[in-house]
């Protein structure tokens, strides 16, 4: 035995589970006497006094003595109970259980020597040298090892065959926030394995070291781990066993991933973001009723990116109208749309929407606290109401295009654990873009819609005149969407007296150049029916007022001119389908000869023919708009003809244009127009 030259720790301890953490915190306070045995000594402190608390034969009075002493080598321990004596084994022996008998295979593995005295008492007592000769005996690094070991990317933890830290790296350390000093010593699952972890890894790993290994086959493993204080973090796990002296010990090796799983869940909300931007945009493009395809969009962002929305519009006027509103709580909503109807956005206030609208600039609020909500409620009530609706997080974009702010939406969670941040902001402003775009152009759209009808209206007659003992009707029906000027014209006037001229055309093509051709087909005919009152004449001279213009369109028209005190009418056609006479008693005669259409060649060739028009006889004349592979045959219209007889002129003009766009259930091919001439009875 060396010489003991001071009495460093000198500890009467109870005969329970405080004893070992006791001496521990012994061994901690004098870690400055103790150099380069400090870790070996409170490693082996730990193990003998659980020894002597689990295997000594005392009653609840004794108390197990605990002393430490410096030599002139380095540092002597004893630790006594009153339990029975008994010899120190072979080495040969000293083979520990999976969960049990670790306790002299570690002194055996940590002293430079060691051994038993018995009396009275019994006392196992090691001597540990303070240079590093003694704590290479436990693989435990020392020196450079040390620095590098510290300097680990990863969290590096030697445990012995219980589960006891004996070593815990600087990584371990930030990672965990536990000092070394205060990790030694202790089970491994009480300081990275939440208590109430019971999966299998984390059963094996606080308990069964051994089997740990074998499940895992030497590779790493990904589970969840906690650091101090119980916050939870994912890791991916590697155990690895090593022999020292017939001991076996375990090393952990432990790298957060928690960058990485926070990277990947950003990439992931992306792919979400922009696969919901494809959706929307699908949505912004699906309707030009803007109030309506907002509301669809509120509806696609809750409950996935909120759990509640509103889209404001500025009015012409300033004001701030709201035009959605949605909550994933139907008993919510109420309370949503109660607030948002009892206070408006005024366009002057300085936070919320209202500061979007007018400066352009997105607001992010990532954590909305009470404090936030009493500085932007405007009265008791709104603040009353905001706190209902237990605000989290929010964040507000504007809608915007082409340099000009549309309106606002505005994206808020109600559950504590989600919040917005910079990407959702991005993800708001993109959204706000695509809305501001859509809002935009369907502004621009709806504008356009209705220059064309205005310019429509003004190239049909604005109503049709009376003529004596006759019926005149027509209907107009514009194909696609209607913000284009139609090629279909019809025109009913009065030539020479006492004779009406009937007109239906069909101008090539569509827009402002089509309705300039429109233009001067009706007013040419108008200005020459009393010098030209035979139809056929009529045509050939609009055909060279077509030629001389600027516009290289064509046109087929169908021309009639209408004698009701001779009862009949004499038709002339330039390209244009037949117009068709529908008798009292249900039969139909195609009327006119084929001719050439007007604007493609000097000398067209036109025919004229005069039929008969007796009283309930009706003279139907249409374009191609009736007719044609995705509307009506010729012999569907004439079958559907011959089926009203004895109708109005209105009901049989209503019955084809019902027909001709039921036969084209995709939409209308081409434009519509049909005008009906009707004697009576």
């Amino acid at each position: 035995m060396n010489d003991l030259l001071q009495l460093l720790v000198w500890l009467q301890l109870p005969v329970d589970e405080t004893s070992p953490s006791q001496a521990r915190d012994a061994v901690k306070q004098i870690r400055h006497e103790l150099d380069g045995a400090y870790d070996d000594v409170l490693v082996a402190v730990s193990e003998l006094v659980t020894n002597a608390v689990r295997h000594a034969d005392t009653g609840p009075q004794d108390r197990i003595d605990f002393r430490m002493y410096r030599t002139n080598t380095g540092v002597r321990v004893e630790v006594g109970d009153s339990g029975a004596g008994f010899s120190k084994p072979p080495l040969e022996e000293l083979i520990p259980g999976r969960d049990h008998g670790w306790g002299l295979p570690m002194v055996e593995a940590i002293a430079d020597t060691w051994g038993i005295e018995s009396g009275d008492r019994t006392t196992v007592w090691l001597e540990v040298s303070a240079s590093p000769s003694g704590v290479g005996k436990t693989e435990r690094p020392t020196g450079l090892t040390r620095s590098l070991v510290d300097a680990a990317f990863e969290s590096l933890i030697t445990l012995d065959g219980a589960g006891i830290v004996m070593d815990w790296n600087a990584t371990a350390a930030d990672t965990f926030r536990f000092e070394r000093d205060e990790a030694v010593g202790h089970p491994i699952g009480d300081l990275i394995i939440a208590p109430t972890d019971d999966s299998g890894p984390a059963t094996r790993l606080r308990s069964d070291l051994g089997s740990a290994i074998e499940s895992t086959h030497g590779q790493s493993i990904e589970m969840s781990l906690i650091r101090r204080g119980g916050v939870p973090f994912p890791a991916l796990v590697r155990l690895v066993r090593s022999d020292v002296g017939g001991v076996e010990f375990f090393h952990l090796s432990i790298l957060d991933v928690s960058a990485q799983k926070r990277s990947e869940e950003a990439r992931e909300g992306m792919l979400a973001y922009l696969e919901y931007l494809a959706d929307a945009s699908e949505v912004l493009a699906s309707s030009l009723d803007t109030d309506r395809t907002l509301r669809r969009l509120a509806r696609l962002v809750v409950p996935t990116h909120a759990d509640w929305c509103t889209i404001n519009l500025v009015e012409d006027d300033g004001r701030i109208r709201r035009v959605a509103a949605e909550h994933a709580d139907p008993q919510r909503a109420a309370e949503l749309a109660r607030l948002l109807h009892a206070h408006p956005n005024e366009p002057d206030a300085e936070s919320g929407v209202s500061a979007v609208i007018r400066t352009g600039e997105a607001l992010l609020f990532e954590e909305v606290d009470d404090a936030l909500l009493a500085e932007t409620a405007n009265d008791p009530e709104y603040l009353e109401i905001t706190a209902e609706l237990q605000i989290r997080s929010c964040v507000i974009a504007p809608l915007e295009a082409r340099g000009r702010i549309l309106g606002s939406i505005s994206l808020v969670y109600t559950e504590q654990d989600k919040t917005y941040d910079p990407a959702a902001l991005a993800f708001a402003e993109d959204l706000g873009r695509r809305a501001g775009l859509a809002i935009d152009n369907a502004t621009l759209y709806e504008q356009r819609d209705r220059i064309a009808m205005t310019l429509q209206r003004s190239l049909l007659p604005p109503y049709l005149p009376d003529v004596p003992h006759f019926e005149l009707t027509a209907r107009y029906e514009p194909a696609g969407t209607g913000n284009e000027v139609g090629g279909d014209f019809y025109d009913a006037f009065e030539g020479i007296p006492g004779v009406w001229n009937l007109v239906v055309g069909d101008v090539e093509g569509k827009g402002p150049e089509a309705a300039s051709l429109i233009g001067l087909a009706r007013h040419t005919l108008r200005a020459i029916s009393i010098d030209h009152p035979s139809p056929a004449d009529a045509l050939s001279v609009l055909n060279q007022a077509l030629l001389s213009g600027a516009s290289d369109l064509c046109c087929t028209v169908a021309l009639v001119s209408l004698d009701p005190a001779g009862g009949t009418v004499t038709v002339a056609r330039a390209g244009h389908p037949a117009p068709l006479m529908l008798r009292s008693f249900g039969s139909v005669e195609r009327l006119g000869e084929d001719g050439t259409l007007l604007g493609a060649i000097e000398s067209p060739r036109i025919h004229e023919t005069t039929v008969e028009i007796r009283p309930g006889d009706n003279l139907v004349m249409f374009t191609d708009g009736v007719l044609g592979s995705r509307a009506l045959t010729a012999d569907e219209l004439a079958s559907l003809l011959s089926e009203l007889p004895g109708k109005k002129a209105s009901e049989i003009a209503d019955e084809i244009s019902t027909s001709a766009q039921q036969a084209q259930p995709g939409g209308l091919g081409d434009d519509i127009a049909i005008l009906i001439a009707r004697r009576d009875d």
